[in-house]
């Protein structure tokens, strides 16, 4: 099986913090598959560290007030075109690019909405199998 993943999950050090977020439970489910990481973020341009982002209105708007939504888009694409192909993406919950059912609402507060981030609704619109790592 084809699996694409958020690099973060394989504990490439591409989170906005300069961290990842290794998953020992999702490492080992993708033993034994053909293993494509992406991070949207880093394929649209943003350095690592970087501005946390979150999603207000549509928009990846920065901490810092400005909006970033051009590079999450291209980063998207981007890490789209490299998936297309997969039986499977997992991706890193509540994240402006990968979360699939939540993300942070903009405030910066720490506060969850129902929504999708940039490349997993992307992925949802081109019919790719999609799982959040909280599913393992």
């Amino acid at each position: 099986m084809k699996i694409g993943v958020s690099a973060c999950l394989t504990g490439e050090p591409c989170r906005y913090d300069g961290k990842s977020k290794k998953h020992a439970a999702v490492l080992s489910f993708l033993q034994g598959h053909e293993v494509i990481p992406v991070c949207p973020e880093c394929a649209g341009g943003l350095g690592c560290p970087r501005v946390p982002c979150e999603l207000k209105d549509g928009r990846a708007v920065g901490a810092d007030g400005r909006d970033y939504t051009g590079a999450y888009s291209q980063g998207a694409d981007l890490c789209l075109e490299q998936v297309k192909d997969c039986d499977l993406v997992i991706l890193q919950p509540r994240s402006p690019s990968c979360g699939l059912t939540q993300v942070h609402d903009g405030s910066f507060q720490g506060r969850l909405v129902p929504g999708q981030g940039i490349f997993a609704a992307r992925l949802k619109e081109a019919g790719i199998p999609v799982l959040e790592a909280d599913a393992f």
